[in-house]
C-alpha cells in the first residue's frame, strides 16, 4: 500500500509487518509500528483535509479500518460488524464516509461519525460462480461457487439474503418444487440439500467425482444427479423428513453430464452431455429410452439439440455456448457465452444463426443464466468476475 502527500514530499508506505513507513523524498524519516496487526494493504488520503485512512489484514481475521491524522499519530478505529473475516484490500472516502472494498469482494461503507456500517455490493469471493438456481414462486435466486459458499439473494432488491460456508467448491444448485429444499452438486462428487434458511439438512456422496447438475422432478419425487463419471443417479425425495435413497443409477453414458431437465409428467429425463451426444432417461427406472415425440419438458436448459440449433454462431467451438435457459411463457430462450454476452432468442431457434438481442455486463464467459418464476427477472453468473447479475425483461 502506498499514499503520497505531493504538497509535503512525504510518502507512507504499508508493510506486511503491519507497520506504516513514513518517507521523505527518497529517505525513510520515521516507522509507525503496528498500525495493524497484519499486512497494511491499502492507504488513502485526500489533498483536502489530509486524513489518511489506513486498512490490511487483522491476525483476528476482523475486518477493520483506522482514520489517522495527518501525521498518523492520533487514529480512530472503525471495526466492521456483521462483515465476517475478510481483508481491507481497497479505500476511499466519499462525503464523510469510508468505502471498502474486501478480499471477498464486497464493497462497504462506514460513517466517519456514528461508525455506521452499510453494505454496497455483496459477492462471491476468488474463483468462479458456476451453480445457479431461482426459486419456484418467489424473487430469489440461488448461487454456489469456488469461494465454497452457498447464497440467496433477493432479485428484486439486488442484496444477498444470506450465506453459508461449504467445504467443497460448488458447481450446479437447484431448488424443490414447493421450495422447501436447496440441493447443491460439489466438486468433491457430494451433493447437500439445505432449508430456506441455509441450514444443511442432508447430504450424499456417490462419487468421487464433480458433480455438474442437480435437478428436482416437477413432482418433486425425485433428485436426478450428473457427474464427471458419465452417469445419472435418481433418488427418491421425502422433503418432510429430508430422506433421499439412491433408486438407480445410469452409467457409461459417452460422456460427462452438463444438463437435465425432466418433462411435464416426471417420467422422462434428457441428458445432455460433453461429448453433444443426448440421452433419454425413462423414470423412476433409469434405463434409456427413445425420445418422444411431442413431449413437453418443465425446464429446458439443454444447449444442444434442433430447438436451438439458431443460438450457436458461426464458427463457433464446443462449448461456446455455456448455458440456456427457456422462460416459462416458452417464446424466449437466453443463452450465455464464452465472450461473456447474454443473448436473447426466439424459441424454439431451429434456423442457423438467427436473429438476437445482445447484452454485456459480465468482465469474463457466462456460466449460467435462469428467468425467475414470473419471467419478470433473468439472474446470470460470471465466471472469473465472479458476478450475479440481474437483467429486468419486458416478458
Amino acid at each position: 500500500a502506498v499514499v503520497s502527500t505531493q504538497s509535503t514530499g512525504i510518502t507512507y508506505t504499508g508493510a506486511i509487518s503491519g507497520d506504516v513507513f513514513v518517507w521523505q523524498e527518497a529517505v525513510l524519516a520515521r516507522v509507525i509500528n503496528n498500525v495493524h496487526t497484519g499486512p497494511v494493504f491499502s492507504l488513502y488520503t485526500t489533498l483536502k483535509d489530509g486524513l489518511i485512512v489506513s486498512g490490511g489484514k487483522e491476525k483476528t481475521g476482523k475486518c477493520v479500518v483506522k482514520l489517522w491524522d495527518q501525521a498518523m499519530k492520533r487514529s480512530k478505529t472503525f471495526p466492521l460488524e456483521g462483515t465476517g473475516k475478510c481483508v481491507v484490500k481497497a479505500l476511499s472516502r466519499v462525503r464523510g464516509s469510508i468505502v471498502l472494498g474486501t478480499s471477498k469482494g464486497d464493497v462497504w461503507t462506514v460513517n466517519e461519525r456514528s461508525g455506521h456500517v452499510g453494505v454496497v455490493v455483496q459477492s462471491h469471493g476468488s474463483g468462479e460462480v458456476w451453480g445457479l438456481a431461482t426459486h419456484p414462486t418467489q424473487q430469489i435466486a440461488a448461487t454456489t461457487a469456488s469461494d465454497k459458499t452457498v447464497r440467496l439473494w433477493d432479485v428484486v432488491g439486488a442484496a444477498m439474503e444470506g450465506s453459508v460456508t461449504v467445504k467443497s467448491a460448488g458447481l450446479c444448485a437447484d431448488f424443490h418444487p414447493n421450495g422447501s429444499h436447496l440441493a447443491v452438486g460439489c466438486v468433491d462428487g457430494s451433493v447437500l440439500v439445505f432449508s430456506p434458511n441455509l441450514q444443511q439438512v442432508h447430504a450424499i456422496r456417490d462419487t468421487a467425482q464433480q458433480v455438474q447438475v442437480v435437478r428436482f422432478s416437477p413432482d418433486g419425487k425425485y433428485l436426478a444427479v450428473g457427474s464427471d463419471d458419465s452417469s445419472v443417479s435418481l433418488y427418491s425425495v421425502t422433503p418432510v423428513s429430508s430422506s433421499y435413497t439412491r433408486l438407480t443409477v445410469c452409467r457409461g453414458l459417452p460422456g460427462p453430464v452438463l444438463q437435465l431437465d425432466w418433462s411435464n409428467d416426471s417420467k422422462i429425463l434428457a441428458v445432455s452431455l460433453s461429448t453433444y451426444d443426448r440421452v433419454y432417461l425413462q423414470c423412476p427406472e433409469g434405463y434409456k429410452t427413445d425420445p418422444v415425440p411431442g413431449i413437453v419438458y418443465h425446464t429446458s436448459t439443454t444447449v444442444l439439440g434442433p430447438n436451438m440449433v439458431g443460438t450457436w454462431p458461426k464458427g463457433s467451438q464446443r462449448f461456446d455456448v455455456n448455458t440456456a435457459c427457456v422462460a416459462h411463457g416458452s417464446n424466449v430462450v437466453a443463452t450465455g457465452d464464452d465472450n461473456g454476452a447474454v443473448k436473447l432468442f426466439e424459441y424454439p431457434c431451429k434456423v442457423k444463426y438467427a436473429k438476437y438481442k445482445e447484452y454485456y455486463g459480465h468482465s469474463a464467459h457466462v456460466t449460467g443464466v435462469r428467468f425467475t418464476s414470473n419471467d419478470k427477472y433473468l439472474v446470470s453468473t460470471g465466471g472469473e468476475d465472479s458476478c450475479v447479475l440481474v437483467w429486468e425483461t419486458d416478458l
